[in-house]
């Protein structure tokens, strides 16, 4: 598997294990409006506008929330979250994270490096040991150990 391909896999494992983990937390919390009550106005609006738009039809805004919104949830509902989760050092991995969310999405993967790859999947399995979702967490090692070698052109 080469790097590209490890980010993503990564990513996506990531970005299903935070959904249910902020849903299930907040859920708990605040029952079913937890999305539209809780995470909507958070969010900037075009956005907190698509997640009351779903609502109103019926459907599940979970998948709104994304990357970029889970530090920033996290961090607002923190009341709700484990404390090992709140710290300095897991809200840096979170703009890690979104930092290289942010980079897919502006470039057409061309000198995406092992380093990159291993660098992402690394904050992403540390944030989900952190939230205690081991599972997950070690799917993405799993990943991480499955990237090819560099070619002697790569950097390391």
């Amino acid at each position: 598997m080469d790097a590209r391909e490890a980010t993503v896999r990564g990513s996506d494992i990531y970005r299903a294990e935070m959904r249910a983990f902020i849903r299930q937390t907040l859920q708990a919390a605040f029952g079913e409006g937890w999305c539209g009550e809780k995470v909507a106005p958070l969010l900037p609006p075009s956005r907190r506008h698509l997640i009351l738009r779903a609502l109103s039809n019926g459907e599940s805004p979970e998948r709104l929330v994304d990357i970029g919104d889970f530090g920033m949830v996290i961090a607002e509902r923190s009341d709700f979250f484990p404390e090992a989760i709140r710290d300095g050092q897991t809200h840096g991995r979170f703009a890690e994270i979104r930092g290289v969310r942010n980079q897919f999405a502006q470039q057409a993967w061309t000198g995406w490096y092992r380093a990159d790859a291993e660098s992402i999947l690394a904050a992403c399995g540390s944030v989900l040991r952190q939230c205690g979702l081991l599972a997950g967490a070690q799917e993405i090692e799993d990943i991480a150990q499955q990237i090819r070698p560099p070619s002697t052109d790569e950097r390391p």
